[in-house]
């Protein structure tokens, strides 16, 4: 049925290049060759196509600097990709962010590719490894051809080594909602400074409940999704290959992940029966015992 042989599929897999839910053959094959035909020269692209990259492309970060077989990449998620590009450069960088990674779109073609920024090497003094944070965003990139974000920053904490990120560090799952806690956080000092010069202990009041109750919404969302996420990881580990739940997981949606949770063993088998795509064919090839 497809004309991709299974071990070069398997093998561009690990490389980090996933099929997304619905790309066909032909779209997952010109998509790769379109990354690493950017990550070559990504300054000629944008040279080509008459656009501004979004940071200065002038410090490259060296290889020496990150190292696949250090991260967790290739033991949680069976992937190494050594085709992905990155830089530093401060620019359009929050405080708050360390690095980002960058899906752009061919305007002509209409693929995606990527491209990580780095802030500097040291991320906020230190507290971050940088083989870390590196393997955060190249989970990010490995996923491009998904659209989604219930379980985005779980897969990409998981790389972490500090286990109180790996459970609290995906409590974000839009960029609105830190925005809006910044915008709470500011409105507590500033009841803070109202205080100083008049009774405003009602309004303080508030504004702290408002925070706790934002925050507790918070939290109980995210402590749902990992307990979903571990029942999905649960059920699958009866019937992937040893040591490859996290991987399988990596490469589902956010729909068969809360499908697989709540379904028993059975109907996840049912369910694998039916599905053709090309992910599909990856998925039963590679980590389905």
């Amino acid at each position: 049925m497809f004309m991709v042989l299974d071990q070069e599929l398997i093998a561009l897999n690990q490389r980090g290049f996933i099929p997304g839910p619905s790309e066909t053959k032909e779209e997952f094959l010109a998509r790769v060759h379109a990354c690493e035909t950017f990550s070559l020269s990504p300054q000629k692209f944008f040279e080509s196509q008459k656009l501004s990259p979004p940071f200065p492309l002038d410090k490259i970060v060296p290889r020496h600097h990150w190292d696949l077989k250090r991260s967790n990449l290739i033991r949680l998620f069976d992937i190494s990709p050594d085709w992905l590009i990155a830089y530093y450069h401060p620019k359009g960088l929050k405080l708050w962010h360390g690095a980002m990674t960058w899906i752009l779109q061919d305007p002509q073609t209409g693929y995606f590719f990527t491209l990580l920024q780095f802030r500097t090497k040291k991320i906020f003094f230190g507290m971050y490894a940088f083989d870390e944070l590196f393997a955060h965003e190249a989970a990010h990139a490995a996923r491009m051809a998904f659209q989604e974000n219930s379980y985005e920053e779980i897969f990409a904490y998981l790389t972490s080594s500090v286990w109180l990120r790996r459970i609290f560090g995906p409590i974000v799952q839009r960029p609105w909602e830190l925005w809006l806690f910044t915008g709470l956080l500011g409105s507590a000092s500033l009841t803070v400074f109202l205080n100083l010069i008049g009774n405003f202990y009602l309004l303080t009041l508030f504004v702290y409940f408002i925070i706790v109750g934002y925050v507790s919404l918070g939290v109980m969302r995210l402590l749902k999704k990992h307990r979903r996420f571990k029942k999905a990881y649960a059920k699958l580990k009866t019937i992937c290959k040893p040591g490859k739940v996290y991987a399988f997981l990596f490469r589902l949606t956010d729909n068969e992940i809360n499908f697989f949770s709540k379904s028993s063993v059975e109907e996840i088998i049912k369910y694998f029966s039916k599905e053709s795509s090309l992910r599909w064919h990856l998925l039963r090839q590679a980590y389905l015992q």
